[in-house]
């Protein structure tokens, strides 16, 4: 979608699924938003500036850059503004890939498949 669309969903997803199912809660609503805005937009920009041969390697690239740029952004948020002074990168590290682990491998198995379902059915 590029990065303008996957900036805007970014935004919209975690919104749209508070006030759908309540998760995620009011408490981590703001940090989420821009930890997933930064996911859409760094996806969409980087499956358009890497251009290697090898369309699953664009894909893994662009998947990777934006797992690790949103969880940076996710955790200077958290560290500058929505838990200043109580977050330490112990807890970052700890939230964004222990924690996350079984999150990041199901994304680094399922995305691709499901891109490659949709450009196969010409609808991506």
């Amino acid at each position: 979608c590029g990065p303008i669309l996957g900036l805007i969903c970014g935004i919209f997803t975690p919104v749209l699924s508070s006030l759908i199912t309540g998760m995620p809660g009011p408490a981590y609503l703001p940090s989420m938003i821009c930890e997933l805005a930064v996911y859409g937009l760094l996806a969409g920009a980087m499956i358009k500036l890497i251009k290697t041969e090898k369309p699953l390697v664009n894909l893994y690239a662009s998947l990777l850059t934006a797992m690790i740029g949103g969880r940076i952004v996710y955790g200077l948020m958290n560290a500058l503004i929505f838990r200043a002074g109580a977050y330490s990168i112990q807890m970052w590290m700890t939230a964004s890939f222990v924690t996350a682990l079984p999150g990041i491998i199901l994304q680094l198995l399922l995305l691709p498949a499901v891109v490659y379902a949709l450009q196969k059915a010409k609808l991506a």
